[in-house]
């Protein structure tokens, strides 16, 4: 891996590219939005050069987490990751990461007790749904899943 740093003041630290994805490798814990934003800044430097294989990477790193701040950056590095020059040859990875990024991101919506489950389910899917609506099989995924959560919570209701 490339040896390009960063300085990364809220981490206290200088991190190379190849310790990001370390930083989410059981990045489970507790994630204040100072890491986010530095994670972030990380993943939008340019001079980081982040190959096809090492996006992926991020995106299951990102799409196994507990962390709510992690699972909501999700999107975001699919986004980059679709309108970037990378070709889509990994399409199986990608559907897995959604899969697992969208049951861990109700799982924690679940788990903090989210009063609004099915509204917050469909509007995380209204935001996919310009990344996904090409990727056909992706998309029929993630619609099932929400759609078995949502007779989950009505028969939970009853």
């Amino acid at each position: 891996m490339s040896q390009y740093r960063l300085p990364l003041k809220n981490f206290g630290m200088i991190i190379p590219r190849s310790h990001t994805l370390s930083l989410l490798e059981g990045s489970n814990g507790k994630w204040t939005n100072e890491n986010i934003t530095a994670i972030i800044k990380l993943l939008h430097n340019d001079s980081l050069h982040w190959s096809k294989d090492e996006v992926i990477q991020l995106l299951e790193l990102i799409s196994q987490s507990h962390t709510l701040e992690l699972l909501n950056l999700f999107p975001e590095i699919l986004n980059d990751y679709f309108r970037s020059d990378l070709t889509d040859t990994k399409e199986k990875k990608i559907s897995k990461c959604c899969v697992v990024w969208f049951n861990n991101f109700i799982d924690k919506l679940n788990l903090s007790n989210e009063s609004d489950l099915i509204f917050s389910m469909f509007q995380r899917l209204e935001l996919v749904h310009p990344l996904l609506s090409q990727r056909i099989n992706i998309w029929q995924n993630l619609s099932d899943i929400a759609r078995k959560n949502k007779e989950l919570s009505r028969k939970s209701n009853l």
